[in-house]
């Protein structure tokens, strides 16, 4: 045992036929994160029943259209910023180059 004499341990290969797989409660909890994100307008939408008794939930949903309106604006101003980065503005200048025929030896 050579790897005993230095302090190490031999580790046993791991098979390669399936992908190690997460605890079922990892995979659980993204999948509810990931519900959770999709749902998340709906859920602040208010029923039709509900915005007819109460007359302050016209003000709400005007709120939830700004928002949705201020989001779409944001995620596109910030996508123009990382595109800008990417590719910078091509700048044209004039590089002055002179030539000499005189040779000092």
């Amino acid at each position: 045992m050579p790897n005993a004499q230095h302090g190490r341990r031999a580790f046993a290969p791991q098979p390669t036929g399936t992908p190690p797989m997460l605890p079922p409660q990892h995979s659980a909890r993204n999948q509810m994160q990931n519900r959770g994100r999709k749902r998340r307008l709906a859920d602040k939408v208010i029923p039709l029943q509900v915005r007819e008794l109460v007359p302050e939930s016209q003000a709400y949903m005007d709120l939830l259209a700004f928002e949705q309106k201020l989001d779409a604006t944001v995620t596109r101003k910030k996508l123009d910023i990382q595109e800008a980065l990417k590719r910078p503005i091509k700048v044209k200048r004039r590089l002055r180059i002179y030539i000499s025929h005189t040779f000092i030896a």
